[in-house]
């Protein structure tokens, strides 16, 4: 049986939010796994929205110089960083998992399909900013930066606590 997947068309305003409202404050370290195959890792003259938190305090998305990029809004302001130059090799319409780890008061580390390719200085934030939205996929937000191509999984885990915070599972969908 093939693993299941949800097809994003690259249209503004085609994404899919979480049906819960998780209370999303993690109070330490975490990560943010994405496992897709878009159209393109190079967008060029745009980006693409991979996941975000809907009240905005994170985000992941591709940017013009074919960099992953992270926004993060903490307890001690908004953090903004890139990878940058990371997804010059990986070829258009390929699967790979996106992992993103947040170790506060450190580093960010990025790693693809497992390999750490890249690291970022973080500031000495210790805590996502509290509250309970949805996760947004496919998309910066509501409107922009549209996801084109497979998404397998996107999630929010703490590394330091329970695990698994929110996620998006094509599995789990049940249709009528």
């Amino acid at each position: 049986m093939a693993e299941p997947f949800v097809i994003f068309p690259g249209i503004d305003g085609n994404n899919v939010t979480t049906p819960d409202d998780p209370v999303l404050h993690v109070p330490g370290n975490f990560s943010i796994n994405i496992d897709c195959a878009p159209i393109t890792w190079k967008p060029g003259t745009s980006h693409i929205g991979f996941l975000s938190r809907w009240a905005g305090s994170f985000a992941i998305t591709t940017n013009t110089t074919d960099s992953i990029q992270y926004n993060i809004v903490t307890d001690a302001g908004s953090i903004e960083g890139k990878f940058l130059n990371v997804t010059t090799d990986l070829a258009d319409g390929s699967r790979h998992v996106i992992r993103i780890e947040f170790r506060f008061g450190v580093d960010a580390l990025l790693l693809i399909d497992g390999i750490e390719v890249s690291s970022a200085s973080l500031g000495a934030a210790s805590t996502l900013v509290a509250g309970a939205d949805q996760l947004l996929v496919g998309a910066l937000d509501s409107s922009t930066f549209p996801f084109e191509g497979e998404m397998y999984l996107s999630e929010l885990v703490d590394d330091t606590g329970p695990g698994i915070v929110a996620d998006f599972n094509p599995a789990d969908i049940v249709l009528p």
